[in-house]
């Protein structure tokens, strides 16, 4: 069982005995997609796949708050970015746009990529060294931004 996973539960527990009813049912579904993964996987999940979890989790609460925000619910946009807080807890530190420039500005100097059509190039190494500190599609736009 991963160190995150162990982390999780606990918490679920205190957050019961402290009453807070939205982070237990937040964190359980959490441990339940954590659950399933393992299935999936057929093995126990390792820190860094706990962490894929998490940052999916993340990403279909940020796709519900757009979908909600479209549709005048702001009541399940609030729920939604609560939730969000209490997962982010357990996921590390997110880059700055700014720290993500500079790593995109030395990716692309040391591959020596200067168009569009070499970003490949620069993805692969570019997400390798930033999983799970940048949301992808930020790191998408900003290099797509320096190649054009």
């Amino acid at each position: 069982m991963s160190v995150l996973e162990l982390k999780i539960k606990e918490d679920v527990i205190s957050a019961m005995k402290a009453g807070r009813k939205e982070e237990v049912n937040t964190l359980r579904t959490v441990l339940a997609q954590a659950k399933n993964e393992k299935i999936s996987l057929r093995r126990e999940l390792e820190d860094e796949d706990f962490t894929k979890v998490l940052t999916n989790a993340v990403k279909k609460r940020n796709d519900s708050i757009l979908m909600f925000k479209k549709g005048n619910r702001q009541d399940l946009v609030d729920k939604e970015e609560k939730e969000i807080t209490y997962i982010q807890r357990y996921l590390p530190k997110q880059m700055s746009e700014d720290e993500i420039i500079k790593v995109v500005d030395a990716i692309i100097a040391k591959t020596g990529v200067e168009s569009i059509k070499e970003i490949g190039k620069v993805m692969g190494p570019l997400m390798a060294e930033l999983k799970g500190k940048a949301d992808g599609k930020t790191v998408q736009s900003i290099v797509h931004d320096k190649l054009s």
